[in-house]
């Protein structure tokens, strides 16, 4: 088990995002320019360094190592293809995907984030989006007023300073989630109430102003969860969803411009036929396609041959055309883990649990609607990875201290009963045969 001398994770996280948001923000060259990735790699590789020389090791995870090797290996073999190995590009990734792994999954598999640390971590990242709302509510006050009335949805959505409306709406995600998290945390203050419930009216407003159903459709499952694991008021809260949703349907004005430019309904930015070709090219492959997939280069011809685009507009099938069999089932190993996570925890922990069951539907969801990979180098998978994948897992780990000292009692406690049971029926012989003598 790892121990450290300071714990530093809960904030080393954000303060690695506020920097590669600045970076992307006022950067003076291209995307994937040479000093765009120079710049990239000293970020990443400066946040590595901290992490690795503030931690030291007892334990390594050896089953992570293992299937880290696996992953590497089958990255190398898919990306053999169209020569995407030798294209400095594509290798900076894999060896930025192999540091990430390496470093938080396996050397610090069993670091832990306490609840308290989680608090001030979710304070954090609500301050951040926040000050992102800022900015595109005051200083960009006009491109709220075209979002209103726009009858386009996709030429006027609200961004902040972000490269695009969905990353403003994965994060505004992150902070209606945290804000939840900290209303349960609350103790009953009146104050806290009022204000996460502020924030969280704020977030939702600029969210849906992204006009990003990805993100909406996060939202919605993540309030789902919480309400689901309230104790208390949970049937006001339902019907209090319920309201809302007959307002916008009863309302012309407002069922117009939610069906028709804030989730338009009649338009899917030919996603459907991204899906379709994707998954009729990946079957139609050959074996060693099908395991290992053809590489970035070969998913990236095949999506030009059919639509002029660049991606396929979804995470799983790009997973699935570009790394075949084997990078998907690592990615569904991924998922999967987190989930029964977020189940075992509930156990412990309603509030905490839903937490990691939501970060984790925001995870999903929003790779099904867009293309950025866990793992990846890039700022928005990056956040994707820190956010629902590495943070909700050393949360965990404070809660699996708790199941482990359980178990243990458990089985303590019937060792004892057994004991006890063993001393009483021999005593009972002892008498019996005492007596017939």
């Amino acid at each position: 088990m790892i121990k450290t001398n300071k714990k530093f994770m809960h904030y080393i996280f954000p303060v690695y995002w506020v920097l590669l948001l600045l970076w992307q923000t006022f950067r003076p060259v291209e995307n994937r320019s040479m000093a765009d990735i120079g710049v990239k790699a000293l970020l990443l590789g400066s946040l590595l360094t901290f992490v690795i020389l503030k931690s030291y090791y007892k334990k390594l995870n050896l089953a992570g190592l293992l299937l880290l090797v696996l992953y590497v290996l089958f990255q190398f073999l898919s990306h053999w293809n169209n020569y995407d190995i030798f294209k400095l590009s594509y290798l900076i990734d894999i060896v930025f995907s192999f540091s990430i792994i390496f470093t938080f999954m396996i050397l610090n598999n069993d670091y832990v984030i306490t609840k308290d640390e989680m608090i001030l971590f979710s304070k954090i990242i609500v301050g951040i989006v926040f000050a992102l709302c800022i900015y595109a509510d005051v200083f960009r006050f006009e491109g709220i007023i075209a979002a209103l009335k726009t009858s386009s949805g996709y030429l006027n959505a609200v961004k902040s300073i972000l490269a695009s409306n969905h990353e403003f709406g994965l994060y505004l995600s992150f902070g209606i989630v945290s804000c939840v998290f900290l209303i349960f945390n609350s103790h009953n203050s009146l104050k806290n109430y009022l204000l996460y419930g502020f924030l969280i009216i704020l977030f939702t407003f600029n969210l849906i102003l992204t006009f990003s159903r990805t993100s909406l459709a996060s939202l919605v499952i993540a309030a789902l969860i919480a309400i689901h694991t309230m104790k208390k008021h949970r049937f006001a809260f339902l019907c209090m969803a319920l309201l809302l949703l007959a307002v916008i349907l009863l309302n012309n004005d407002l069922r117009e411009y939610f069906l028709k430019i804030v989730l338009r309904v009649q338009h899917d930015g030919n996603r459907f036929n991204l899906i379709k070709g994707g998954l009729k090219y990946y079957a139609q492959g050959s074996i060693k396609d099908i395991l290992i997939g053809v590489g970035p280069t070969g998913s990236q011809l095949y999506v030009r041959e059919i639509s002029g685009g660049r991606n396929f507009h979804n995470g799983y099938i790009t997973v699935l055309v570009t790394g075949g069999l084997a990078m998907m089932t690592f990615f569904i190993y991924i998922a999967v883990c987190n989930i029964n996570n977020g189940i075992k925890t509930l156990r412990y922990d309603r509030c905490s649990g839903a937490y990691m069951l939501a970060s984790n539907a925001i995870m999903l969801l929003y790779m099904w609607g867009q293309t950025p990979i866990i793992f990846s180098p890039d700022l928005v998978s990056s956040m994707l990875t820190f956010y629902c994948i590495i943070v909700p897992r050393y949360f965990y780990n404070f809660y699996r201290n708790q199941i482990t000292e359980e178990k243990r009692l458990k089985t303590a406690g019937t060792r004892v009963s057994k004991i006890k049971s063993n001393l009483l029926w021999n005593k009972n012989q002892y008498l019996i045969k005492d007596n017939f003598r």
